[in-house]
Formats: structure tokens, sequence, C-alpha cells
């Protein structure tokens, strides 16, 4: 019986706490996610390479105000930018073309949504997307947990006022 008290005490603590993890899907679940609940999404790209990125994944993704602000506004999306994956999105396929010709070759989805020619694109990479998967904000660089946290804010009050 006392464990069954421990339980519900960790279960209480946690729903009060908030999540302690950031739901991330991958790239390839986001076109069933998106049909089943349309919904802003927030897509963070990484690399092993990428020591901003592991930082941001230590720091700003492990902080309950943005750990909270993702899991209960957006669709959360992880995804390696290198990616050798081919991913069917919204009837087409999206591969990393440049894969045995470039030693940082890209994946196909980072560079459209980046909108920017290859050998410009900079990790970490972040955007985040209305509901209607138009590009609301970007942003090629490191997020502090403060700043994520003042950026998330900013752009949930922008797309509640839509």
């Amino acid at each position: 019986m006392q464990g069954f008290f421990v339980l519900v005490f960790l279960v209480f603590s946690q729903y009060v706490q908030g999540q302690s993890q950031v739901e991330w899907i991958q790239f390839q679940d986001l076109q069933s996610e998106i049909d089943e609940t349309p919904q802003a999404v927030f897509i963070f790209f990484h690399a092993d390479w990428c020591v901003y990125c592991k930082k941001m994944e230590l720091a700003a993704f492990k902080k309950a105000p943005v750990i909270n602000l993702l899991n209960q506004n957006f669709i959360n999306v992880k995804m390696h930018a290198e990616s050798t994956d081919e991913i069917l999105f919204d009837g087409q396929v999206f591969k990393n073309r440049e894969v045995n010709n470039r030693r940082q070759s890209y994946h196909e989805i980072p560079l459209i949504l980046a909108e920017r020619h290859q050998d410009n694109m900079t990790l970490p990479f972040s955007v985040i997307l209305d509901k209607n998967f138009k590009i609301v904000r970007r942003y090629f660089r490191y997020l502090s947990p403060q700043e994520m946290e003042k950026e998330l804010k900013e752009v949930i009050s922008v797309l509640n006022d839509k």
C-alpha cells in the first residue's frame, strides 16, 4: 500500500511541476500529427558535431518553463540536419542530395525551411510554423533558456492573435 501512495505522489508532483522533458517526434511523424491535431510546430535541427546544439539540448530544453511552453503549444520535432533518411511529407519525398558530395551535407528539409543557400546553413537552427505550416520565426543560433522562454511566449502571443 505504501508503494501505491509513493506512485500517486510522484504522478501528482509531476503534474504540479509540469512535464520533465520535451515531447519530441520525428519529422516522419509530423504529417499524421498535423492531420490529427492541427497546431503550431516547433522544429529543432541539430548535428552530432554541433556544440551549441548539444548546449541547447542540455540547457534550454531541460528547463521547466521551456518544456511546458513547448509541450502545451506546439508539435515538437527534432531532426538531425544531416540525416540520410528519405522522408515522405505532403506527398513529396525529401532527402539529403549532397550526402556523398560534401562533408557537411544537409537534408533538403532544413534547407527548404531555412530558405538559404546550403553554404549559409548554420546550426543550431530552430523554426516555428503556424498550424497552416507557414513560417513564423527562424533562429540560426544558440538560444539560452531565458531567450527561448521569451521567444516562445512572444510567438505564442502572435499565434493567439491570428
